[in-house]
């Protein structure tokens, strides 16, 4: 088993390099545009183009947003750029069209003739040709949606999880309570929507060697989210005073969206596969039923670069059947193991619990950290009925318990990347408790290598 766990360390380690490479690699490319919109509100005579780079812009060089760097062609005719404003990390570059005729079928290209960007260490890059792009001009419903779309898309997502990233994986090192220290490893892996809104999969590990250290958990699942949404009425607000042309009422309508701590409601329906990581001597499977709070990403005291979100689990449940008890009973002859699994076969647990994220993010800093993360999470499982335990006294699954179970972990995580394509760095961590299916009791240090990917929100559709 511990060469197994050596191959999955070692792919890691790989999969880190190759991210790091890739990452390296990406920064080094020309900035590019990576979304736009041409709004036209004709009630309040205002035209703009929104407009979103793959990289941030140095902001040293002001000359980057300058009416003189900037070219706007409607259909081939030349429009005036009046002004240049920056909102939600978007760029809105306002346009006159008093001799232009619009009808809604026209398109629109814009050009920057020379930027000057950041890259994920926060190093300046020039760009080497004009950087263009080209879309459709949207009037009328269509202009006010656009509008309303802008303005909420840094404030309707869902805060992910490191559980719900759609790729996480930590390789490190753990000390437990024995004397050696071992390796370890922690991978999430999550997919987009299966072709259904709200439906995914999933793919859990916490590995380790290290005595007391090992939690031996694995999960494979197909999941169901639908949820609810806190600030339907302000949205709704947004939605009207945009149709009206009333910027005013937009922005407060806006704003009370933001002020509002809670983001949504998640209820999660879940059917999975519990093993015993990497052996399975231990399988359930089970159907769960979940309901969780989630917090917007909060600006604590306005800070420029400083968050908070949290996840509240007022309660969940877990119920399905055992598969394997593990092959001990056979393999140690034992009336007395026997007498203790004997009673094991349906599951019906009850769960509740919490996350707690801090952090810190500036990619365009010049510390070596671009991002420090802090997570605090815990979960309780009660048991209703027993189910096979690991045995630490003679590492073996040889017993069988109900109650309460725990589980705590709390990791500080530096990164020295943050770019929109994932991070990656370094954590220490901590872990207490235990984890289905084998509920090995754990408590260890950790210390290593982190990758993820920088969907740190779902978008509400």
């Amino acid at each position: 088993m511990r060469n197994i766990l050596r191959l999955v360390v070692l792919c890691q380690i790989f999969l880190y390099s190759a991210s790091v490479n890739a990452l390296a690699y990406q920064d080094t490319q020309e900035i590019k545009i990576s979304r736009t919109n041409f709004v036209s509100l004709p009630k309040i005579d205002t035209s703009y183009i929104l407009v979103e780079f793959t990289h941030e812009l140095d902001g040293t060089h002001p000359e980057n947003l300058k009416a003189p760097n900037i070219t706007v062609e409607i259909s081939g005719a030349k429009a005036n750029v009046v002004k240049i404003e920056t909102d939600l990390d978007a760029i809105h570059i306002f346009v006159d069209l008093s001799q232009i005729k619009l009808t809604g079928k026209e398109s629109y290209t814009v050009c920057f003739g020379k930027l000057f960007f950041l890259d994920g260490q926060g190093k300046s890059h020039e760009t080497t040709k004009k950087v263009c792009e080209t879309g459709n001009v949207l009037l009328g419903p269509d202009a006010i949606e656009a509008k309303l779309k802008e303005m909420l898309e840094k404030l309707d997502e869902t805060p992910k999880t490191s559980t719900e990233k759609n790729i996480f994986a930590s390789g490190f090192t753990a000390k437990g309570e024995g004397a050696k220290t071992e390796g370890g490893a922690e991978i999430n892996l999550n997919s987009p929507d299966l072709g259904i809104p709200g439906l995914t999969t999933s793919l859990h590990l916490k590995k380790s060697t290290a005595e007391k250290a090992d939690p031996k958990a694995f999960d494979l699942g197909l999941t169901y989210r639908t949820l609810f949404i806190f600030g339907r009425k302000q949205i709704e607000d947004l939605r009207t005073s945009l149709a009206r042309g009333d910027f005013a009422s937009a922005t407060t309508a806006k704003n009370e969206i933001r002020k509002k701590i809670l983001g949504s409601v998640l209820f999660d329906f879940t059917g999975k596969l519990e093993g015993e990581a990497l052996n399975f001597a231990i399988t359930n499977f089970i159907g769960e039923g979940m309901v969780q709070v989630q917090s917007r990403t909060l600006k604590p005291f306005n800070s420029d670069y400083g968050f908070f979100k949290f996840r509240l689990i007022p309660g969940g449940i877990e119920g399905g059947k055992n598969l394997n008890k593990g092959n001990e009973t056979q393999q140690m002859g034992s009336t007395q193991v026997t007498q203790n699994l004997k009673d094991v076969d349906y599951i019906a647990r009850f769960k509740f619990g919490g996350v707690l994220t801090l952090f810190y993010n500036n990619p365009s800093n010049s510390w070596i950290f671009k991002r420090i993360e802090i997570d605090l999470s815990a979960v309780d499982r009660y048991l209703f009925k027993r189910e096979v335990m690991f045995d630490q006294t003679t590492m073996k699954n040889t017993t069988a318990d109900k109650g309460h179970k725990p589980w705590y972990q709390a990791d500080l995580k530096f990164y020295f990347t943050d770019t929109p394509s994932g991070r990656f760095g370094f954590k220490l961590g901590y872990n207490r408790g235990s984890l289905p299916p084998a509920f090995a009791e754990t408590r260890s240090f950790q210390f290593g290598f982190v990758i993820e990917t920088a969907d740190d929100g779902k978008k509400i559709k």
